[in-house]
């Protein structure tokens, strides 16, 4: 997983790198026949002239995007901080809104504390299927990235009938929220189980896309090193920002994966220098770090074996890094044997001395015992 991980980064910087030298900059008022199939940059105002409906409540919305976002307010459980000699746990319930329900299965959470088992209302999202980027027309995958959320009022005379009798009528409308009585509440007041809707909606918008020219439509454009370049960024960004904003992404998520995997060699070579030290003499490799301590030599095997494999991964496309961090793990591994010696000369030594009182102590009791007997 770490080399594969390794692999696909050295990719996509590959390919990054690639694209920033491939990336023409484009008009979207004109479709320029010279840049069919080329890497295009093209920035301007996605618009659509599509109306979204929601007919639950009777909402129209001229735009790419319309989002109904639904909570119930619920109980919550957490349990409390207890000495660790009791037998029993202690918890405390809050309620809160939450966009999911939550389930209270505990044995002894009372009828009282009981969340609904269903919403009353889904949330829902629709995206118009005609956008355009001047004269381009942008496909389904790259809409769904457009998110410029703006809210939408709700008008009550244009909703369902089932669901404007559920209305919470003293908090209709509070704070943009449309509030529905929950399955068994008949009063006004907040109770569990009621539920909280509102809308966003994004408008035409500006929005940035680095992508290939497919005729009048953008397509994925794939780089030598197999790297996907399809990127689409609200606002109006530059290029080299575009690239350099998909770069940090990749990078967080692979050094996300550097240290679950760093971490499971950690735990993994320290419960393998956990045995005694002639199970350890059995495997040659082990034997070097036997006089370390566990942690400490776990520590310097999972720093060599990450090394090892960033530096497989790197050498095929970059030599340079990739001899560099063999060179670092040879030399790790020299380190580690040379100073696992040292320890065992001095503890060879340490060995020798006491062995050297021992037998000088031995002897002066022996001449002292051999003195007391010719005394008598």
């Amino acid at each position: 997983m770490l080399y594969w991980n390794e692999r696909f980064t050295v990719r996509t910087f590959a390919g990054l790198g690639e694209a920033s030298s491939l990336i023409t900059k484009a008009s979207p008022v004109a479709i320029a026949k010279e840049n069919e199939g080329k890497l295009i940059h093209v920035a301007g105002r996605a618009d659509t002239e599509q109306t979204l409906h929601d007919a639950d409540f009777g909402i129209e919305y001229e735009g790419i995007k319309l989002q109904r976002h639904v909570e119930v307010y619920q109980w919550f459980k957490y349990r409390k901080s207890s000495s660790s000699s009791s037998k029993w746990n202690r918890y405390r319930y809050e309620k809160k809104w939450s966009s999911e329900l939550n389930h209270l299965n505990g044995l002894f959470d009372s009828s009282s504390r009981q969340n609904p088992r269903r919403m009353l209302v889904e949330p829902s999202v629709q995206y118009a299927s005609d956008v355009k980027l001047g004269k381009f027309r942008l496909p389904q995958s790259l809409i769904t990235r457009v998110d410029a959320p703006v809210p939408v009022p709700i008008n009550f005379k244009n909703m369902e009938r089932k669901l404007a009798k559920r209305i919470a009528n003293q908090r209709a409308g509070l704070q943009r929220y449309v509030y529905l009585k929950g399955e068994g509440n008949r009063s006004d007041r907040l109770e569990v189980g009621d539920h909280r809707i509102w809308f966003t909606a994004t408008p035409s918008t500006s929005v940035s896309v680095v992508a290939r020219q497919s005729g009048a439509t953008l397509s994925p454009f794939f780089t030598t090193s197999d790297t996907e370049i399809f990127l689409l960024i609200n606002g109006l960004v530059e290029p080299k920002d575009m690239l350099q904003s998909d770069d940090a992404t990749h990078e967080s998520s692979a050094w996300g994966t550097r240290f679950a995997c760093g971490l499971m060699m950690l735990l993994g070579s320290f419960f393998v220098l956990r045995p005694r030290t002639d199970e350890m003499d059995r495997v040659r490799f082990l034997t070097p770090f036997r006089h370390l301590s566990d942690f400490f030599s776990s520590v310097l095997v999972t720093g060599v074996c990450m090394l090892a494999v960033f530096g497989a991964a790197w050498i095929i496309d970059s030599p340079v890094i990739g001899i560099a961090l063999f060179a670092v793990s040879i030399l790790l591994v020299y380190l580690l044997v040379k100073r696992s010696r040292a320890n065992q000369i001095r503890e060879a030594a340490r060995q020798i001395e006491t062995e050297t009182k021992n037998t000088n102590r031995a002897r002066r009791k022996s001449r002292q015992r051999r003195r007391r007997r010719l005394a008598k």
